[in-house]
């Protein structure tokens, strides 16, 4: 089971005096730019940090976690965002525009039914970051991790959608056979209206 993310948010502001990964930062930085204007729920949301960064161009962001703790937490602290909880092995929500899940699905036990839920709760994109699992150990190094996976797991359980894999950093366009570590995916059910 993932720990919480409150202790894990406390514990690394008194570490390194942020709440986040900076390689997480650099990811919600991108998906500022990608979800303008769109209405966009967030999987595994956290304390809510990437929902804030995403809110400052999207139309609306809603956050949602597992955690009821960690929802009460985001409402608190973003008390103008919309949070709520769910569990993306149990159910879809939604509709919106767009999902994203950024480093979600390497801790559901159920990933077929997680990337089912992912893929009908959206109507035009979903973004996801998730580790690498290319030349990896079936069991994770990190405990957290149920599994990594490989970037031909991810395009298979997309289809038939296009999938581009995007480099965390520059989001440059990557192949299958990348080593990066981690990797940010981009399907596309649909052309989004921008408004």
């Amino acid at each position: 089971m993932m720990e919480d993310k409150v202790s894990d948010a406390f514990e690394m502001f008194e570490k390194d005096g942020q709440v986040i990964f900076l390689q997480q930062q650099a990811i919600y930085r991108q998906l500022a730019r990608e979800v303008e204007g769109s209405t966009v729920v967030e999987a595994g949301c956290g304390i809510g940090v990437g929902a804030a960064m995403m809110n400052q161009t999207a139309r609306s962001v809603h956050g949602s976690d597992k955690s009821e703790r960690n929802v009460r937490f985001a409402r608190c602290v973003y008390p103008w965002l919309s949070f709520f909880v769910w569990d993306i092995t149990k159910n879809k929500v939604g509709p919106y525009e767009v999902v994203v899940a950024v480093e979600v699905i390497e801790h559901v036990n159920d990933i077929e039914r997680a990337v089912h839920n992912l893929r009908d709760s959206a109507v035009h994109e979903i973004w996801i970051s998730t580790p690498n699992g290319t030349n990896k150990p079936l069991v994770p190094e990190n405990p957290l991790h149920v599994r990594e996976y490989t970037p031909e797991e991810i395009c298979l359980w997309m289809r038939p959608y296009d999938v581009t894999i995007h480099h965390p950093d520059t989001w440059e366009i990557l192949n299958t056979d990348t080593d990066v570590d981690p990797l940010v995916y981009h399907v596309w059910k649909q052309d989004r209206i921008r408004s």
